[in-house]
């Protein structure tokens, strides 16, 4: 068995006296009512539960200070939630629920709310001035009217006393609708307009930098309206032409196959090929263009679309459905009084946003450049012409000089397009995008029959009927290049190296041998290539219907030098 040494400590209460405790517990011995050690355990060790309490324990003063916390920065103020709301664009009544928190611990006193106007008001679910409990929240009811300025920019004050006023911030648009239809006697017609710096110098080189992220666009059509179509208007006209309006694109128009009930988020529709853009709106009409209703788009799916307040209004299957653009009228137009109930007019309008898409220039590739191969519309006369860089000097006396600074012609080719169905129209205006206006250099193709094979071809060996090749072609930009069309659809691109003539043959030598025996009749045609960019920064597109039929435009090309150009 261990042993542990130890020894036993006396305890605090009698018949003893603990010489081990603090000895400030002496001090309390004048306090009224603190027992001493003999009261303890003069009723056996116990006494009954009584309060001392405030009892001063050898108070001091210390230097000290209260240090702030989180406590002091959300509460003791008005809270109002949200601060800032951007209301986008306002086709339609509006109202946004503002929450207001007393977060003081006392009741604060609601007196007023300013800077309203009278497009713009707040509910309030009493009568003021009211004295808001302490920490208590109440909703409060904004009211937009589509009516008023185009611009929505101001601060609304809930002003307490004695405290600072809170203050929520609104900003936004608003439109009206142009959802009188057009009148398809007449094309829409889209013109998209870049601005492109050229730099050039006297040799014909050129530099080029684009100014404009994003083209214009313009969007133009003729309407017909009648009886209150066309007096509604007419009142529109008076009051907003100078404002900003939502305009369908008239060409994108589709029907809804479901209904769309009030309070919809989410509409079912088709997406591909349209033109719905988030941040952008979209315009629903339903029979007459007094029901419409202009949505903002959130998000796009590959089944419908996704819009930022809820449809006021119930949306029938059938209902017309068009992608819209914010725009603004190019001047205000001359309508034309048919009868006493019947005008027609045209409008033009020049967007306000941007329409932004991705530029795809064609994958096929010559001497480093795109090659562009498709086929302009031939029932249309496709025109050329040459442009030189002249410099002339006369003074009227002696003989006039004339010099040709770059020593080469710059040829001109305008080719027109036909564009049948949705995706011939996207894929077009992708190319045109990627083009950026006349910044970017591609190969066209005259698509003409220039040269005409009449022997086999092999090696690098082709013999043509006689043109004038060697004299005038040989080394001559814009002549130097050729494509070779098959009739299997197939293409060959050459740059000719040398020609002779040889009586009514010329036989010319190219850079590249055929991969095989190239038969006369094989050969669709064979067209020079010209390295160009577009000559003008516009390009129109005329939709002759809707896009599931068919569109027009017109491209003119103007040659630059390939040797700059080609990497």
């Amino acid at each position: 068995m261990s042993v542990i040494e130890a020894f036993l400590v006396a305890t605090c209460l009698p018949p003893g006296v603990n010489g081990n405790l603090a000895p400030d517990l002496d001090k309390f011995s004048g306090i009224t009512g603190w027992p001493g050690t003999e009261d303890l355990g003069a009723a056996g060790g116990y006494m009954p539960m009584t309060a001392h309490f405030p009892v001063e324990a050898n108070g001091k003063t210390i230097a000290a200070w209260r240090g702030g916390c989180y406590f002091d920065d959300y509460y003791h103020r008005i809270h109002i939630t949200p601060a800032s709301i951007d209301v986008g664009n306002i086709a339609a009544e509006q109202k946004i629920d503002l929450s207001i928190w007393n977060s003081a611990l006392t009741p604060q006193t609601l007196t007023a709310v300013t800077g309203l106007d009278d497009d713009i008001t707040v509910t309030t679910p009493f009568a003021l001035p009211f004295a808001m409990p302490a920490l208590r929240e109440d909703l409060h009811q904004l009211n937009l009217s589509p009516s008023g300025p185009s611009t929505i920019d101001l601060e609304i004050h809930f002003v307490f006393t004695g405290l600072p006023d809170a203050i929520v911030a609104i900003v936004g648009n608003r439109i009206v609708a142009f959802p009188w239809p057009v009148n398809w006697v007449e094309p829409v017609r889209e013109n998209f307009q870049w601005t492109t710096d050229i730099l050039t110098s006297e040799t014909g080189a050129e530099q080029r930098r684009a100014l404009r992220i994003s083209p214009r666009v313009r969007l133009s059509g003729a309407a017909l309206v009648a009886e209150e179509e066309r007096a509604n208007l007419d009142l529109a006209l008076s009051n907003w032409a100078a404002n900003v309006w939502c305009v369908p694109f008239w060409p994108d128009i589709q029907t809804l196959a479901a209904d769309a009930p009030k309070g919809s988020t989410f509409i079912s529709c088709v997406t591909a090929g349209y033109d719905f853009a988030v941040g952008s709106l979209a315009l629903l009409i339903g029979e007459s263009p007094f029901d419409n209703e202009a949505v903002e788009v959130t998000a796009i799916a590959a089944h419908g679309i996704e819009i930022k307040r809820p449809t006021g209004f119930d949306w029938r299957a059938g209902t017309r459905l068009f992608p819209a653009r914010q725009a603004r009228l190019m001047t205000l137009p001359e309508v034309t009084r048919e009868t006493d109930t019947v005008d027609t007019l045209a409008v033009e309008f020049q967007l306000t946003e941007t329409r932004d898409r991705t530029g795809k220039l064609p994958t096929p590739t010559y001497r480093g450049l795109p090659l562009f191969l498709d086929r302009p519309n031939e029932a249309d006369k496709l025109t050329r012409a040459q442009e030189r860089l002249i410099i002339t000097l006369d003074n009227e006396v002696g003989k006039v000089a004339v010099i040709d600074t770059a020593r080469r012609a710059f040829q001109t080719l305008q080719h027109s397009f036909l564009l049948a169905g949705r995706a011939a129209l996207q894929d077009f205006l992708d190319f045109v995008y990627g083009l950026n206006g006349k910044q970017k250099a591609i190969w066209v193709p005259t698509h003409a029959a220039d040269l005409t094979l009449i022997e086999p071809a092999s090696a690098n060996a082709l013999a043509v009927k006689r043109v004038g090749y060697p004299r005038f072609g040989l080394g001559t930009p814009g002549r130097q290049d050729i494509l070779i069309q098959m009739h299997d659809g197939s293409v060959l691109t050459r740059r000719v190296t040398a020609a002779v003539s040889d009586g009514n043959v010329e036989r010319l030598a190219v850079d590249t041998p055929f991969p095989a025996a190239i038969l006369p009749s094989q050969v669709a045609r064979i067209s020079y290539l010209i390295c160009a960019r577009l000559a003008s920064d516009e390009i129109e597109v005329e939709h002759l219907t809707d896009n599931h039929g068919v569109a027009r435009a017109s491209l003119t090309w103007r040659a630059v030098r390939d040797d700059l150009e080609s990497t």
